[in-house]
């Protein structure tokens, strides 16, 4: 049996990723109680100058017990800026992702069932994971937040909860 070394990118080690590096969770809920609306922003909180994002997740109560219709999605508001920041071990370079607001940044949602099988992970709980192809720099304080695009057939108050993964550069 021999093994192969994968050779398209390194694993890094050094002080500012990988294996040394510290890895933050950033979790904030808010409580709904009151029926949603198309257009309706809640804000959550905001997320420290100077981090990568690099995943996470999203939870929610089942908010639409009907025929569900309800769309809430993850992003945040314009913190301004165009900074930049250049991995010193990789050499990428990333652009603050809050130069412009974004309502489908972290996590375009779509349709919350709450109740098909393959979106949640317990019973009248949505399930969604925030996979990003390459980590957000946020090179200011950025309020995070979410916002409905669909508002419930059949709405019932819950908590949507967001946890990010972040490291702080």
């Amino acid at each position: 049996m021999t093994a192969e070394t994968l050779t398209n990118s390194v694993m890094s080690v050094g002080s500012t990723h990988g294996l040394s590096h510290t890895l933050k969770v950033w979790h904030r809920k808010y409580e709904i109680a009151a029926q949603v609306e198309d257009g309706d922003i809640f804000e959550l909180g905001y997320l420290p100058a100077n981090c990568m994002v690099v995943g996470g997740w999203v939870a929610t109560d089942d908010m639409d017990t009907g025929a569900e219709a309800l769309d809430i999605d993850v992003g945040w508001a314009a913190a301004g800026g165009s900074e930049t920041y250049k991995d010193p071990e990789s050499g990428v370079t990333y652009t603050n992702a809050a130069a412009s607001a974004s309502a489908t940044g972290l996590c375009n949602v779509g349709t919350m069932t709450g109740d098909g099988t393959a979106e949640v992970y317990q019973a009248a709980v949505n399930y969604r994971a925030i996979v990003l192809p390459d980590p957000l720099f946020f090179s200011k304080q950025t309020k995070i937040q979410i916002e409905a695009n669909t508002a419930a057939a059949t709405f019932a108050a819950g908590t949507f909860g967001v946890y990010l993964l972040y490291y702080c550069l």
